[in-house]
């Protein structure tokens, strides 16, 4: 999410020029033009390089524009004159994490948590790198530590539940995933996570369409395409099934279960 206050300016900045490429940046924003915004904010670093928090706005767009590694060189330039910023060191610790630096990414997303254990969007990210790293009694507490900020938040609710079905507590993760299904029917991982669930307990009638919304909503998650493969071939649709299979294969998604149940239906 892209933060209007985050184009607040520095007084070294109080060009009446730049004041307004930075409401033109803003405007760029809130139409969803990342990349004519990315044009604002170079504009302004040519005059003001070192300027933290456009430097810490682009490393969040460039994040969203699915550019870690450009991310992490904004960041990092950010970083070096505003070490403390703990909105810049969440978004560098994610940015680590997609570029497979996983202990860059622990040391800034704990860092930014110890600054300022009071945001929930903090705790999220520390959680959801707890989870993607398999240590999943940590991702627990720290989405739980979110919700006490922000009890209805969707995202650390979701990052509970799927550390529990990781943990094989399914049960204790149904109630939490039925819930957020009412308040979010059409989120891929909320589909995605309470189809599986559903596949698991033998409920392949109920799970089909979740994960074939889960599929469109997600369609370049391979683990999507793997689930409803199963859910399809649970319900004997060994067409459908394959046609799953394939498509999970094109998008790299390889483990040992996918060739177990595709060795299966060409046995049927």
């Amino acid at each position: 999410r892209i933060l209007a206050d985050e184009l607040a300016l520095s007084g070294s900045a109080a060009d009446v020029g730049l004041i307004a490429r930075m409401a033109h940046a803003k405007e760029l924003l809130e139409q969803g033009d990342m990349q004519g915004a990315l044009r604002e904010l170079d504009a302004f670093l040519r005059v003001e390089p070192d300027e933290p928090r456009v430097l810490t706005l682009r490393g969040q767009i460039l994040l969203a524009s699915q550019r870690p590694k450009d991310a992490l060189d904004s960041l990092d330039r950010a970083l070096a004159r505003k070490p403390d910023d703990t909105q810049a060191l969440a978004l560098r610790g994610v940015a680590n994490m997609q570029v497979g630096r996983p202990d860059a990414a622990r040391a800034d997303l704990e860092r930014a948590v110890s600054l300022d254990p009071a945001s929930s969007a903090t705790q999220v990210n520390l959680s959801t790198f707890y989870l993607e790293v398999g240590r999943f009694p940590e991702a627990i507490a720290a989405a739980e530590r979110a919700l006490a900020l922000e009890a209805q938040a969707i995202e650390p609710a979701l990052v509970k539940a799927r550390a529990l079905v990781a943990l094989k507590q399914a049960d204790a993760a149904l109630p939490m995933l039925e819930d957020l299904i009412q308040r979010a029917p059409e989120d891929g991982k909320v589909l995605e996570t309470l189809g599986r669930v559903c596949v698991d307990r033998g409920e392949h009638g109920r799970a089909k369409p979740m994960l074939e919304r889960a599929a469109k909503a997600q369609p370049r998650n391979g683990h999507v395409w793997f689930q409803l493969a199963r859910a399809t071939a649970g319900l004997g649709e060994v067409e459908a099934a394959r046609a799953a299979i394939l498509k999970a294969r094109e998008l790299g998604f390889r483990r040992p279960d996918l060739a177990e149940l595709e060795k299966a239906l060409g046995a049927s």
